[in-house]
């Protein structure tokens, strides 16, 4: 894979990511059996698909700190969202506005997320292996 092909391909990632799309990784079996623990998870920007009830949306939380959570829209009041995990048997202890909900989930991908997160650090290292040789190479070429 040439340089190029590689700066592209992550100069879109960035792109994607600055508009709102977001690769996530379920670590809990809130949603389950709808998204398995485990599972890839895409997310679109709510600007692009609206989230409305029966919609499985992220959301931003502040408990203790902020948790970023994977649930169904069981309803909607008044533009107050309230939402539960397909697992849970009560809706969540809080209420939700638009600004708490980052997108909708578009596709899930059972188990590839385990894969995902054994490959990332692994992943991070060959980026930064290639970028090392390609600024060494440069520099060599502009020296000899």
């Amino acid at each position: 894979m040439s340089v190029k092909v590689l700066c592209s391909f992550l100069f879109l990632i960035l792109i994607l990511y600055s508009l709102g799309f977001r690769l996530l990784v379920v670590i809990s079996d809130s949603m389950e059996p709808t998204i398995k623990r485990g599972s890839l998870v895409l997310v679109i920007p709510k600007w692009l698909k609206g989230p409305r009830e029966g919609s499985i949306v992220l959301i931003r939380v502040r408990l203790s700190r902020e948790y970023l959570i994977l649930h169904r829209i069981v309803r909607v009041n008044n533009g107050t969202y309230y939402t539960k995990g397909d697992n849970r048997a009560f809706l969540d202890p809080w209420t939700l506005k638009s600004d708490n909900i980052m997108g909708v989930a578009v596709l899930a991908i059972p188990y590839l997320g385990y894969f995902m997160l054994v490959m990332r650090p692994l992943a991070v290292l060959i980026l930064i292996g290639l970028l090392v040789y390609y600024v060494v190479r440069r520099i060599l070429a502009k020296i000899l």
